[in-house]
């Protein structure tokens, strides 16, 4: 296919240190059905061959390949802004290092916009790399609109935050402006992604598997500390929770209701994992004491009801609320207790 002065598509590709699967990503894209596209690589100060692979691929492929730099590491976030920012497609697609794209995945897109003259498109995504078992149950119908109320109903309760699965129009791209002065490493794709949604007036949802993401058995947010996961977790809502405030009432209210549910389910999640973990009895009570203490966690106590979960972990969420750790860590012993021995009846 020839290629038009300004390509349909630009493949954005965030890299730091990605010489393991790159190769792969790239081949992902030099194969695709629909040949209009370039693809801007944004290196973020690889001390791997990263670059010198990317250099190798230019000779290979048949469209125009961009390698930006960042003079100092910047972290995922900057990188994706960066290569926003240099686009020059009408439509954006994001393609992390180690994941890859279907052979059709462009031209699925294509057609979606051509048909229906989406300025956005989710679609849906596989961790098997024949792309086979889909990984996410959307709640849209593919190929129709999306009302742009129930996409941010969504959002919030989900946090369906990653840009891989997401295709945009230029215009759409998220700024540095826009995304604000936080934390650059923590949950690169939150803050672009609700831009995002606040500016699409056309989003579709495209039902196929088109992108194969990588899981590896411990991420980089599964490693750190609970207290750490915790903490990270809360600088997190009280980011959406401040940026809700801009909204119309009656949006913000049912928005706001799914936000602090899906806050509330985190947090029982990381109360289960701290009091289930192998540390030791003082790192347990040190960690739910942090966790009582903080004034996220009392403030979203109040919705504990709204909640189908198990009574003994409400009972658990209250302890903690109330600060009896010690009761706590000891009614979670005594409850997993009796759930065994009526396990082996």
């Amino acid at each position: 296919m020839k290629m038009s002065h300004r390509p349909f598509f630009s493949i954005n590709i965030p890299v730091y240190n990605g010489e393991v699967y790159l190769e792969q990503a790239l081949e992902s894209c030099r194969y695709q059905t629909f040949q209009d596209f370039e693809i801007v690589l944004v290196d973020d100060c690889s001390t791997d061959r990263t670059v010198a692979i990317s250099q190798e691929f230019q000779e290979r492929l048949d469209q125009p390949l961009r390698i930006l730099s960042h003079a100092v590491n910047k972290g995922e976030l900057a990188s994706r802004l960066t290569g926003y920012q240099a686009s020059r497609g009408r439509y954006i697609v994001s393609l992390d290092h180690d994941d890859l794209l279907r052979k059709d995945c462009l031209e699925q897109i294509y057609n979606l916009v051509v048909e229906t003259h989406a300025d956005m498109v989710l679609y849906n995504f596989s961790e098997q790399a024949d792309f086979e078992l889909a990984c996410k149950d959307f709640p849209f119908t593919s190929s129709e609109r999306i009302a742009k109320k129930d996409l941010l109903s969504w959002y919030y309760s989900q946090y369906g935050s990653a840009m891989w699965y997401k295709a945009f129009k230029r215009e759409l791209a998220p700024t540095v402006e826009e995304c604000g002065e936080h934390d650059p490493t923590i949950f690169g794709d939150v803050l672009p992604t609700i831009v995002l949604f606040e500016k699409c007036q056309s989003p579709y949802y495209l039902g196929e598997n088109l992108y194969f993401h990588r899981i590896y058995e411990e991420s980089m947010f599964m490693s750190l500390t609970l207290a750490k996961r915790y903490q990270i977790r809360s600088y997190l809502n009280a980011l959406l929770f401040e940026r809700l405030q801009v909204y119309p009432l009656e949006e913000r209210n049912v928005y706001q209701q799914s936000l602090r549910e899906v806050a509330l389910r985190n947090q029982v999640k990381l109360l289960k994992k701290g009091l289930r973990s192998s540390g030791s009895y003082t790192e347990k009570y040190l960690f739910l004491k942090q966790l009582g203490q903080s004034p996220y966690f009392q403030e979203s106590v109040y919705y504990l009801d709204t909640l189908p979960i198990f009574h003994r972990y409400k009972k658990l969420v209250k302890l903690v609320a109330k600060h009896h750790y010690h009761l706590a860590i000891g009614y979670h012993w005594y409850a997993r207790k009796i759930w065994k021995l009526r396990k082996q009846r």
